[in-house]
């Protein structure tokens, strides 16, 4: 079974916050729940295009830690652990599959469940040799039989969950003692400068009842360790953050046009696009009066381990 690394261990890691009196968010609002709702998350993960979208502005990315040369993310993530090759992995909302060929390098055995067919197809095309399992699955209903996993992969796909609690109750039945979670997920303050300008330009056009989206409340780099420690041994958080520096305001606004699927009942296409609109005016601006729109980020992960019984 994969042992989770010590935090002295220096190799690949690019931060050094640990646990420390993590705090839970405040009670969950409207914008906290827009992002749970099965047919939000239907509509924003029907294929990879969306996310695709979201996963471009890392072009403009500027880490305070760059990883090695041909290490990637996922790579970054899954050496937290020791891997002994023989483990059972799961990569629980998959999505078009980033995780599931370096999983396959490290583990015995590679599972690969998402609500969506159109991301699986997608993961298919991606991965056509790494002989992952694939099927269509909800994380609150696992069709696995108990004691059955080693190591759960949960990246960025936590804080869409409608009901966690059952989530996590899923992930604690499925783990073997002493299996470990690897949560990936965003600091609350993650492309923060993005969200705000995309506020400031809604409630210019709609008026001060417009707000933005905050499903990552729900779980992120500074909840996380509460949340799954009702039921885990959280052995560590550990965060990259870095600068996006976009020289145009295309990228941007490419990002927050990727959010609208699932979320056109609160606006009408016509504003939404006078909120774009308005949106590009603010980006401008602020690139041309800094040279580019600069946005923080701050992504990582939550290691948890099963008690062992």
């Amino acid at each position: 079974m994969a042992r989770i690394k010590t935090p002295t261990d220096p190799e690949r890691r690019a931060g050094d916050a640990w646990v420390n009196n993590a705090v839970m968010s405040g009670e969950a609002s409207d914008l906290r729940l827009a992002g749970t709702e099965r047919s939000v998350v239907a509509a924003q993960y029907e294929d990879s295009s969306n996310l695709q979208s979201r996963v471009n502005v890392y072009a403009y990315l500027c880490p305070e830690q760059p990883l090695p040369n041909g290490v990637t993310f996922e790579d970054w993530v899954l050496d937290h652990l020791d891997w002994t090759g023989e483990e059972s992995a799961l990569d629980i909302g998959c999505g078009p599959g980033g995780f599931l060929s370096p999983l396959s390098l490290r583990a015995g055995r590679v599972m690969g469940f998402d609500l969506s067919l159109g991301m699986l197809a997608r993961a298919m095309k991606r991965t056509p040799d790494c002989q992952a399992h694939l099927a269509v699955a909800d994380i609150q209903a696992l069709p696995l039989v108990s004691d059955s996993v080693d190591v759960v992969v949960a990246a960025f796909m936590l804080y869409h969950v409608p009901h966690l609690d059952r989530a996590i109750e899923e992930l604690f039945r499925v783990l073997q003692s002493g299996g470990a979670i690897l949560a990936v997920t965003n600091g609350p303050g993650d492309k923060a400068e993005i969200r705000q300008a995309w506020q400031e330009a809604g409630r210019r056009i709609v008026g001060q009842t417009f707000n933005v989206p905050h499903w990552s409340d729900n779980f992120n780099l500074d909840n996380g360790a509460t949340v799954l420690g009702e039921r885990f041994d959280v052995v560590a958080v550990d965060r990259t953050r870095g600068t996006f520096e976009f020289p145009e305001p295309g990228p941007v606004l490419a990002w927050v046009q990727s959010l609208r699927p699932g979320l056109e009942g609160g606006i009408e296409d016509a504003t939404w696009m006078d909120v774009m609109g308005e949106l590009r005016r603010v980006v401008a601006h602020e690139i041309e009066a800094q040279g580019t729109f600069a946005a923080g980020k701050d992504s990582g992960l939550v290691i948890a381990r099963k008690r062992a019984t």
